[in-house]
Order: C-alpha cells, then sequence, then structure tokens
C-alpha cells in the first residue's frame, strides 16, 4: 500500500497541472481581448503610438487602435487628437478624422464627479500626417 501512495498522487499532480490551467486562462484573455477591439478587418492593431500624458508625447503600445484609425493620411489637417482619458486628458493620440467618431465612442466616460486628476505638465502638441500616418508631435517649439 505504501507503493501505491506515491503513484496516485504523481497522477493526481499531472491531471490538475497549473500549466494547463494556466494556458486555459491565458486563452480566454486572449479572446477577451481580441473582443473588445476587433481590428483584423481593419488593417490590424496599430503597435506603439505617441501617446501623451505628462510631458511630450511618447510612444505606448496600450492604446487600441486599428490601423486604419491613423492613416492612410496626406495632410497634417486630416489627423484630429482625441483623448482616451475622458476624467483627466491624460491619454491624447492622434486619428485621423473619420474615425474620430468610432474611437470616441470606445472610451469609457467619466462617472466621478471629483476624480482627483494629477497635475503635471502637458506641452502643446498637435495630431501630424507623418509616413502617411496620422502622429501626435511636441510643439513645444513653433509648430508649422
Amino acid at each position: 500500500m505504501t507503493r501505491l501512495l506515491p503513484i496516485l498522487f504523481f497522477a493526481g499532480c499531472g491531471a490538475t497541472s497549473r500549466s494547463a490551467t494556466d494556458a486555459d486562462s491565458d486563452a480566454d484573455t486572449d479572446a477577451d481581448a481580441d473582443a473588445d477591439l476587433d481590428c483584423s478587418s481593419h488593417g490590424g492593431l496599430v503597435g506603439p503610438v505617441p501617446l501623451q500624458s505628462c510631458g511630450p508625447p511618447a510612444p505606448r503600445s496600450d492604446i487600441q487602435l486599428c490601423n486604419d484609425e491613423i492613416g492612410p493620411c496626406e495632410r497634417d489637417e486630416q489627423c484630429q487628437v482625441v483623448n482616451f482619458d475622458a476624467c483627466c486628458g491624460l491619454a491624447a493620440v492622434a486619428v485621423i478624422e473619420p474615425a474620430v467618431e468610432g474611437v470616441q465612442a470606445r472610451i469609457e466616460p467619466c462617472d466621478v464627479t471629483d476624480p482627483g486628476c494629477t497635475e503635471c505638465p502637458q506641452p502643446p502638441s498637435e495630431g501630424r500626417c507623418e509616413g502617411g500616418q496620422c502622429i501626435l508631435v511636441d510643439c513645444m517649439g513653433p509648430c508649422l
């Protein structure tokens, strides 16, 4: 009987492997993330884009945009600034004008009466068309 106990113990551990649970959880999380923003018919999900929070715009990849929401563009006037942070205005990105309404529809409304926003420097910036894509650029010097 003593010999069977270790064998049963190991068989039981194999059946409830943590890695299998993690894999299932990861697959569920990936499916949920894909369901949030399906860019498959819109040129795919954009990689890092310049985002302005505190300080000048810097590349970040945590803002979900589809490729066709940032381009193609030919002129700066086609690029509009949209803010993903409805409460404090600390997540500005540039998108192509026809996509503004759709992007804004995905932004969570600010339902906090007094959100207690962080005060930080936000230098002037604007949307520009560079390389056929809308990007947010720093205007500390003159934006021409």
